[in-house]
């Protein structure tokens, strides 16, 4: 759900298109743009504090970043976004703007309705339904087809004819086509 809320604001200040992979990483194309680490602070019988940190690529309108020059470019597939020229220079705007977004989120999540957000999900999902991946477990690789979320937002997964369920980050997946 923060991941969608950041893509909200990334589409409204910038003309690229975004996706999510999950569970934490903002795609432009093949390129990580951004990423999105979430910790529980403190959980009560009513509620529950969390604290919520993002990067992103920004690029600077005053100094291009040549991508194919970039060391971290080439380090970790790292793509760079670029602000719509007529903010460029007010990036304080898309932060506020996405700490408002996250706040909405809070204010007005009600629970029950993540299916509402499961769809809105699969609009800007990195992978597709039924592709190829390879999933990274515990130290050990396999080949797997990519379902998509389950309602409750857990990664789903079809290995060796088996659906899997993941619902921690400690899982990571890549698409199998990237690694040939």
């Amino acid at each position: 759900m923060i991941g969608l809320k950041l893509i909200e604001a990334l589409c409204y200040y910038s003309e690229e298109q975004f996706s999510i992979k999950w569970p934490n990483d903002i795609y432009m194309g093949n390129k990580k743009v951004a990423g999105i680490l979430v910790e529980t602070a403190l959980c009560k019988e009513t509620y529950t504090d969390v604290v919520v940190g993002i990067g992103i690529n920004l690029d600077s309108p005053q100094e291009p970043i040549q991508v194919e020059q970039s060391v971290l470019a080439d380090k970790v597939n790292a793509g760079f976004v670029r602000l719509r020229s007529d903010i460029a220079d007010n990036v304080e705007q898309l932060l506020a703007d996405i700490v408002a977004r996250l706040q909405s989120l809070g204010r007005d999540f009600v629970p029950g309705l993540l299916e509402s957000y499961a769809l809105n999900y699969r609009l800007v999902d990195y992978f597709k339904e039924h592709e190829t991946v390879i999933v990274y477990d515990s130290g050990h690789h396999q080949t797997a087809y990519y379902i998509g979320l389950s309602k409750a937002g857990a990664l789903q997964l079809l290995v060796e004819n088996e659906l899997v369920e993941f619902c921690t980050g400690a899982v990571s997946i890549r698409k199998y086509n990237e690694l040939l």
